[in-house]
């Protein structure tokens, strides 16, 4: 048994809100069809996030939208330094993503330099990645990016200029041609992150890489 990460209360399983906080953890069902984003119309090709865009990635998985009870534990695990419950939102993650976009994919996630990961004494993208790995039974790479420099803070950010804060941010640590990559992270807000490392293995020989993600932002939800 566990406990709701909002009010406290026993859930069950791998819940992670009872079933009154839960009303305010919304599921994200409507996705455009080519980037993952919550879309009003899924058929429309001028989703908001994706169109005029291009993209390296094959697919986004994300579990949740962004607001709500999600916003809240997600910040509270980032700023408050709460590593259990990265735990717990891997776990919960793991036992709700579709078999065919992780099956027989390296898992992967963003890496942070030394000096933030120390600061926050934990990565929360990594933790959940490995949650998903042991699940599935996935080949976990830990190893495989690394940052090559220090970036600013991406929320601050537009999508401009996310694209430039995170030129040349990540590099490879071996050959990754012919190989198959998950990209796992806790937040997706306009897919910049997944989609420069996405590129970066695409353009070193990777034959495909699809995404998963607890949670995405959307406009239409805050």
């Amino acid at each position: 048994m566990n406990g709701c990460l909002i009010c406290g209360s026993i859930v069950s399983g791998e819940n992670i809100f009872c079933g009154e906080c839960g009303r305010f953890a919304l599921l994200l069902v409507r996705k455009c069809s080519r980037c993952g984003a919550f879309n009003l119309i899924p058929s429309d090709n001028r989703c908001f996030s994706c169109h005029g865009k291009k993209l390296y990635f094959d697919s986004i998985y994300s579990h949740y939208i962004y607001c709500g009870a999600v916003s809240t534990v997600i910040s509270v695990m980032k700023y408050s330094r709460v590593r259990y419950y990265a735990e717990i939102i891997g776990a919960n993650l793991a036992g709700n993503i579709p078999e065919e976009i992780i099956k027989g994919r390296t898992v992967i996630f963003p890496p942070m330099t030394f000096f933030d990961k120390f600061r926050r004494s934990f990565n929360q993208a990594e933790i959940i990645a490995d949650k998903i790995a042991l699940r599935h039974n996935l080949v976990f790479d830990n190893k495989l990016l690394k940052k090559a420099r220090k970036t600013k803070p991406q929320a601050s950010l537009t999508y401009a200029e996310r694209q430039t804060n995170l030129k040349n941010a990540f590099k490879l640590t071996r050959p990754v041609e012919n190989e198959n990559f998950l990209i796992v992270d806790d937040v997706c807000t306009t897919f910049s992150t997944i989609n420069t490392i996405a590129k970066l293995l695409k353009q070193n020989g990777a034959e495909s890489v699809n995404a998963v993600t607890f949670a995405r932002t959307s406009q239409y939800f805050s």
